[in-house]
């Protein structure tokens, strides 16, 4: 063969694989980089919803404070007070609110601490013997509060604590300023909440400027932290789920090649995240940050998810690579079947392309992936005479929860319960977010008294929720079975019905049509 046809074939051959690997390492970015911003945005939004409760809370803790007449006599009377008449005032304060402090710490409040106008602790219930400081230096956020009058709602340091303060000024029946007080969340409040509520694995990272060198040295502090794998400018805060060797050893190793990458995030201080290959998959690591009242990044939520979605994009698009290569050798050898071979390479690369089958908000398959399933199940059905059952479940008053408490927390209700059903259900059993606050269930080589079992038993499961906020949560089901001669249409529409039927008879409730 001539040398110039040579350098054609060589150049084709060039092209080709160079086209294929550009186009698949595209797709499979953008796959990728889609996955690690609906990660990203999930843990803002349950931190948000989390924020959001915690203002509810300490705004009724501080409502139900000041109704106490006497309290405003306290308090009004403590700044002028000699030391021993603020002992005595002291501990009347501690006996009014003491009952109400430990309904406080069952919601997850860690401080409920007052002071005077001048900054003088004047009571930690969390710590009544330690009083009579001044916190003008260490507590900017009660300095502030002091000096304006207004409320303060953040991320702040303490000497020997951080914490999500809600700090609210305090005024007698006069107008005249008596002080502050204040109603505050650990960071263990909210690795608890997200890890056993929103079911994201979590850990908070604190910057080292937020205390002194010496301060983290106290055994007195009161929260545990150890140095950081993420990086040597961050201690983690532990708890149960973090112990010292378990976390630090594994993050470790799995950070190891992505350290400066981690840093610059750090350092630009906005959210971020990414993905490495760790012992056990695929883990995407998402960083967000925690402002304090000077939008310093103070602490940082740091999320873990294994993600078996980029883990499949990533094979896929080896998988295409290497065709890519055997095919542009076939090309190269068979100039004849150039068409056909480009034929089969576009038709590897639409298969990498299919769209994803989850729902972003429940992690439950969405309406797309349960109208495959049905349409295959129909069709085997009327084939071979088997049966099945479906389900159509509705939130009951789902619009009271998005009205009382607003949208985050009526988004967490759904995920609460698509998880609960999606972990009761059989592995034959297909269930899916069919939309807005509606949830369905197909249950395959399944007649009806079956499914009527299992959806009893379902709906007893959902009623035994109890959101922290919103309360208990309970559903309507509406239950048919597969008639000779059904479309999607006729028995969507017995579904339906029986809903209505749910509804109308009180709610909570299986109806069979």
């Amino acid at each position: 063969m001539k040398t110039k046809n040579l350098i054609l074939l060589l150049l084709l051959f060039l092209f080709i694989n160079g086209a294929v690997y550009f186009i698949t390492d595209s797709n499979r970015n953008v796959k990728v980089d889609l996955v690690l911003n609906e990660s990203l945005k999930t843990l803002k939004t349950h931190y948000e919803i989390l924020l959001q409760t915690q203002k509810h809370t300490a705004s009724t803790i501080y409502k139900a404070t000041i109704n106490y007449k006497r309290f405003y006599e306290i308090m009004s009377q403590a700044s002028s007070a000699s030391d021993d008449e603020k002992e005595l005032l002291r501990d009347e304060l501690r006996t009014l609110l003491e009952f109400k402090y430990e309904l406080a710490k069952e919601k997850g409040v860690f401080q409920y601490h007052f002071v005077l106008p001048n900054n003088e602790s004047f009571l930690r219930m969390h710590k009544p013997e330690k009083y009579g400081d001044d916190l003008t230096q260490i507590r900017a956020d009660f300095k502030y509060v002091n000096e304006t009058q207004k409320m303060f709602i953040g991320f702040s340091q303490g000497r020997t604590s951080h914490g999500f303060r809600n700090v609210f000024p305090l005024c007698d029946s006069n107008g005249k300023h008596i002080g502050a007080m204040e109603v505050s969340f650990s960071s263990k409040n909210l690795q608890w909440y997200l890890n056993h509520i929103s079911n994201i694995h979590t850990h908070f990272l604190v910057n080292k400027y937020i205390f002194d060198e010496k301060t983290w040295q106290k055994e007195d502090m009161l929260h545990k932290y150890s140095q950081s794998a993420e990086s040597a400018e961050y201690m983690i805060a532990l708890d149960t789920s973090h112990s010292r060797g378990e976390h630090i050893k594994k993050n470790a190793l799995n950070l190891q090649t992505v350290k400066d990458r981690i840093e610059k995030g750090l350092e630009d201080g906005v959210e971020f995240s990414f993905y490495v290959q760790a012992v056990d998959g695929i883990e995407i690591i998402s960083f967000f940050p925690i402002k304090d009242r000077y939008n310093r990044s103070a602490a940082w939520i740091v999320s873990f998810e294994k993600s078996p979605f980029i883990e499949m994009a990533l094979h896929a698009s080896r998988v295409v690579q290497a065709l890519g290569l055997l095919l542009s050798i076939i090309l190269i050898y068979f100039l004849v079947l150039q068409a056909k071979s480009k034929r089969i390479i576009n038709d590897l690369l639409r298969e990498t392309s299919k769209k994803a089958y989850i729902d972003g908000l429940t992690k439950v398959f969405n309406r797309n992936k349960f109208d495959e399933v049905l349409e295959e199940e129909l069709q085997r059905v009327a084939r071979y005479s088997n049966q099945l059952s479906i389900a159509l479940i509705d939130i009951d008053h789902f619009k009271d929860f998005n009205d009382t408490y607003g949208h985050l927390v009526g988004d967490e209700v759904l995920v609460m319960l698509a998880q609960r059903v999606d972990s009761n259900l059989r592995g034959t059993d297909t269930f899916a977010r069919w939309g807005g606050e509606e949830f369905i269930i197909l249950f395959k080589e399944t007649y009806i008294d079956t499914a009527r079992i299992i959806s009893l038993k379902l709906k007893d499961k959902i009623e035994a929720l109890d959101h922290p906020t919103a309360g208990k949560i309970t559903a309507s089901f509406g239950l048919t079975q597969y008639i000779e001669g059904d479309t999607e249409e006729s028995i969507f529409k017995r579904c339906d019905d029986a809903l209505y039927l749910a509804k109308e008879r009180g709610r909570n409730r299986v109806e069979v049509l």
